[in-house]
């Protein structure tokens, strides 16, 4: 940040940085560093810089985030080409968790816990429990996916009307080994406010949370099961 200072008597306005000479030849440079909002916990760890009020502060930040930005110790901003570059866009948003039903259960809505404005662009339940399943049937995952958010579109469906949002799960069925796959196609867009029915979009996913379900009253998430979950929004730019 320039400033406007007085030296021997005289006004200068807008000084960025003073340039004077040093006792026994050559130049000092000093800049103003007041602009500076860095903390050590911003700089990678072993890397120096200054603070707003000219201290000269070591930098703890470890396993990356200075996006190959350092500050050396003459207050000079150093790049590495060699460091990853930032992805474009941003604001990816997402929300995990887990879920263990107090009963068995066919349909199950998993509320969020924080405030969303839309909802997600896909989610998946999966069973995570980690140990063999002896009671059939079952439900293993369901995964949904909401194609009209990405792109305001949606894909061929039957030929007579699009599809917006998929939904494929997987169960077992009837023994250990046996297992089956299948999935769902919403016709009515995240848009629309209806939520009635398997072929609405915000049946499945909405604002406030998502559905567990496996499209059929007779598959059954099981009691005492762990079920990971996690739903992604898209990004905002």
């Amino acid at each position: 940040m320039a400033q406007n200072v007085t030296i021997a008597g005289r006004q200068y306005s807008a000084v960025p940085a003073i340039d004077i000479p040093k006792t026994g030849g050559g130049t000092a440079s000093f800049f103003d560093v007041t602009d500076t909002t860095r903390a050590a916990s911003d700089v990678a760890s072993g890397k120096y810089f200054f603070t707003a009020s000219g201290v000269l502060t070591l930098g703890t930040a470890t396993g990356g985030g200075t996006g190959g930005v350092t500050q050396d110790q003459d207050g000079y901003l150093v790049l590495d080409d060699q460091a990853p570059q930032p992805t474009p866009g941003g604001g990816l948003e997402y929300e995990e968790g887990t879920w263990t039903p107090s009963e068995d259960i066919d349909n199950y809505v998993i509320s969020f816990a924080n405030t969303h404005t839309e909802a997600p662009l896909l989610y998946t339940v999966y069973d995570a429990t980690g140990t063999a399943m002896s009671t059939y049937p079952t439900n293993l995952a369901v995964t949904y996916f909401d194609c009209y958010i990405l792109t305001q579109t949606g894909i061929p469906y039957n030929g007579v009307v699009n599809g917006y949002s998929i939904v494929s799960y997987r169960t077992r069925n009837s023994s250990a080994t046996g297992n089956n796959s299948s999935s769902t196609v919403a016709t009515v867009n995240s848009s629309d406010s209806s939520s009635s029915d398997t072929s609405k979009a915000r049946y499945w996913a909405t604002e406030t949370g998502i559905r567990a379900y496996c499209a059929s009253s007779d598959r059954l998430w099981r009691a005492g099961r762990t079920y990971k979950w996690i739903a992604v929004w898209k990004p905002s730019t």
